[in-house]
């Protein structure tokens, strides 16, 4: 007769199904039911032990040599399982044994979907669903769930390694575009994006360009000005953010030329859309006729009604090489020497951008091309 349910019979169960004898053997039948979504096939262990093949003959009563494969029907495993004194099915043996339940690929995929829509099903709170201000950024939430927006990919792996943590970096990045348009910032002043960040996430470097929610971000305002690109490769950008340990400049200057954007077309993607960038840490060495070696600025590169006149450039990105061809231009009295005005009729402008070009040389660049 069989028993009747209770505390005693399924402890009886974990104790037996415990055993190292069953674990490889319940792995293949968990692996085989969720791959077929029922209780069918076959589970296949290789080169089995002694103790497995003692503990599948004391259950089942069906003995294998050594040696052999242990070969067992998941319909007949189930069977035994049923009518034994335990009375459990497949699934049942499997959440009394791990504490979960057994689910099929089928299955996985559907609350996995379901977990995915939740994530935008947080953040649209955010919104006002009639306020016609949000349309755009409305139509790229939809466009990002269905993998038709440029941060599709980066989202989606962020969100496939914590969900919680995913629906956060895409709240902030919402909050912060939500917020440019409810302040008009791209027709007014615009604010700086470490003030945006520390509005929208308590954090300012929360919104950099090495973070989920500061890419999410990015793309999203590319989206907006129309710059956006869905072909584009997010993971070369993503695996070099996550490698960046600082927010630097310069590191994001990496990024954006891993994107093929260079530092000024990523600047102006932000100005359009009401953010300042930072026009002060972007410097460019220079040397021109009749003074010593200085820096500029991007905001100095910007803002100077006129730029030295040169006839050609000379770049170096080295630095220690900058010193040297200036100290050889002294020398040659090229460079007029703080107690010396002689120049020659028409020097060149000696530039270092002390390694890949900043914004500010790409700037200047620019100017001298343009005529200044």
């Amino acid at each position: 007769m069989k028993q009747q349910d209770g505390p005693d019979r399924l402890a009886r169960a974990r104790r037996y199904f415990g055993q190292p004898g069953f674990a490889r053997l319940l792995r293949e039948i968990w692996r085989r039911y969720a791959s077929l979504g029922r209780v069918g096939g076959t589970a296949v262990v290789s080169d089995p032990y002694a103790e497995e093949l003692e503990a599948v003959h004391g259950f089942m009563g069906s003995y294998r040599r050594p040696g052999e494969h242990l070969e067992v029907k998941l319909a007949k495993f189930e069977y035994e399982l049923r009518t034994s004194v335990f009375e459990l099915t497949i699934p049942q043996l499997h959440e009394l044994l791990t504490g979960s339940m057994l689910l099929t690929h089928a299955e996985r995929r559907e609350l996995l979907e379901q977990d995915w829509l939740t994530v935008f099903d947080e953040v649209r709170a955010l919104l006002a669903a009639e306020d016609e201000r949000y349309a755009d950024l409305a139509g790229w939430l939809n466009r990002l769930r269905d993998g038709q927006a440029s941060a599709y990919r980066t989202l989606r792996e962020a969100w496939k390694a914590d969900l919680g943590l995913a629906s956060k970096q895409l709240g902030w990045a919402i909050a912060a575009w939500r917020r440019l348009i409810d302040t008009e910032a791209a027709r007014g002043e615009g604010c700086r994006l470490p003030v945006l960040a520390a509005a929208v996430a308590g954090d300012p470097h929360a919104l950099d360009r090495n973070t989920v929610a500061g890419r999410l971000l990015f793309q999203a305002l590319r989206d907006w000005t129309g710059q956006g690109s869905l072909a584009e490769d997010e993971a070369a950008i993503a695996a070099k953010g996550a490698a960046a340990a600082e927010t630097s400049v310069s590191g994001a200057e990496e990024q954006e030329a891993a994107q093929g954007i260079d530092s000024l077309a990523a600047r102006e993607i932000y100005r359009q859309a009401g953010i300042r960038d930072d026009d002060i840490s972007s410097l460019v060495h220079l040397c021109r006729p009749g003074e010593q070696p200085h820096v500029l600025t991007l905001r100095q590169v910007e803002q100077l009604e006129a730029l030295p006149p040169a006839e050609c450039l000379y770049v170096v990105e080295n630095p220690a090489v900058f010193s040297s061809l200036v100290d050889g231009a002294l020398a040659a009295g090229i460079v007029a020497r703080p107690d010396d005005t002689v120049l020659d009729e028409a020097p060149p402008l000696l530039v270092c951008t002390s390694g890949p070009a900043s914004a500010a040389a790409l700037r200047l660049f620019d100017r001298m091309a343009d005529g200044g």
